[in-house]
């Protein structure tokens, strides 16, 4: 991915906006599921996202090990999930604490399942994690231009200036 793209914080208040759970779709934990599906699926998604430059899949796959490895931050494993359709991964999300906060580092779903709502149940299941712990806000960075930008609004998020 390019380094030239411009990145927006975004944060949401669990208090303002507090999490529903998704409906239509089986969350499941991320146990169980290999870094080698979570890169393929990464490689897959990625082609239509600003900045992509046609890295191979070897590459997603080595992302999403240090991703795992807390290279980001640490694994906030209770709030990752995946959805699966005839036991194939369609959709994760993956969820560190960043600079003390919790964070969307990666939310993914394969081309052929895009808007369906399943980045929402994701998101939302994460939410709903992390307010029954007691955090009171969810991070994330977004690639300005990028079709989740305006997901993000919608569920909550507003930009924020981190220092």
């Amino acid at each position: 991915m390019s380094d030239s793209l411009v990145r927006r914080h975004m944060r949401r208040s669990l208090i303002e906006f507090p999490p529903a759970m998704p409906q239509h779709e089986e969350v499941q934990p991320l146990a169980g599921t290999t870094n080698d599906e979570l890169g393929t699926l990464m490689a897959d998604a990625y082609h239509a996202v600003p900045g992509y430059e046609g890295e191979p899949v070897e590459d997603a796959i080595a992302e999403v090990t240090r991703t795992l490895d807390g290279h980001h931050g640490e694994l906030l494993r209770y709030a990752c999930g995946v959805i699966r359709r005839d036991g194939r991964l369609v959709s994760a999300s993956i969820i560190a604490r960043v600079d003390g906060a919790p964070s969307l580092l990666y939310v993914i779903t394969d081309p052929s399942a895009q808007r369906e709502g399943l980045a929402t149940a994701l998101i939302e299941y994460a939410a709903a994690r992390l307010a029954e712990v007691g955090e009171a806000i969810f991070d994330l960075a977004v690639t300005v231009g990028s079709p989740g930008e305006h997901l993000y609004r919608r569920l909550g998020f507003r930009e924020v200036n981190r220092g």
